[in-house]
């Protein structure tokens, strides 16, 4: 990984000036881990149909990986799958997310990924149910751009293995609907979050995707 980071700081890919952090001329920026806890316990705590505000939380990561991956994808002109994948799984480690491996993919059909070191799972070990919503929206949301997705094919996560349950890795299975029923992960994807809620709200994105790029933000925010 610090070759990686290496890598990308002598080709000014990773910019770090005086109050501003780019990576990949996107401005990010460092928060401590406690912070993406505490937000997965807000949602996790919320009585008011709590299943839809944990969908909510699940698909503002969604949508923040599309957009950022999108954005990349722009810049850097990537253009075989093998590349974007390799580079995606890259970026995922370097910001200290956890270790991502590939169990399994197929182009347009399926990111079948475990995670170790996991530092939210960490978090709340033991635990007697996943709680990684967040990291199953990244995950989502970024492959729709790795593997060149859109509206009518779109990319969703369900956690099988947690490791702030089993102390160990989290597993985790994105795919389009077809390939979730040929998994048998569909049913337990509909117990994780609200799909028949999520989904109308990812195509909506999509309609609105180029006013947000254009600078309307607010655009975003009235899907969640």
């Amino acid at each position: 990984m610090m070759k990686f980071f290496m890598k990308l700081l002598v080709s000014r890919q990773i910019k770090i000036e005086r109050g501003e952090f780019r990576l990949f001329n996107q401005n990010v920026t460092v928060i401590p881990i406690t912070f993406l806890a505490e937000l997965t316990k807000y949602y996790m705590s919320k009585t008011e149909n709590k299943k839809q505000g944990l969908s909510d939380f699940y698909f503002m990561a969604w949508a923040m990986a599309y957009d950022f991956m999108e954005r990349f994808s722009e810049n850097y002109k990537i253009k075989t799958f093998e590349d974007r994948w390799t580079l995606g799984m890259d970026i995922v480690a370097m910001t200290g997310l956890g270790d991502y491996k590939t169990i399994k993919w197929e182009k347009g059909k399926l990111s079948h990924v475990y995670v170790e070191n996991n530092p939210v799972a960490k978090y709340f070990y033991p635990s007697k149910a996943p709680i990684d919503y967040f990291y199953c929206g990244l995950t989502a949301g970024g492959a729709m751009i790795v593997h060149k997705l859109g509206a009518s094919n779109i990319f969703n996560c369900v956690e099988t293995e947690c490791g702030a349950v089993n102390g160990k890795k989290c597993v985790f299975v994105s795919a389009v609907p077809k390939k979730h029923e040929e998994m048998g992960t569909w049913d337990a994807m509909q117990s994780f979050i609200d799909i028949d809620y999520v989904l109308p709200k990812q195509i909506e994105f999509f309609k609105k995707y180029k006013q947000f790029r254009k600078g309307n933000n607010d655009v975003l925010f009235e899907l969640i």
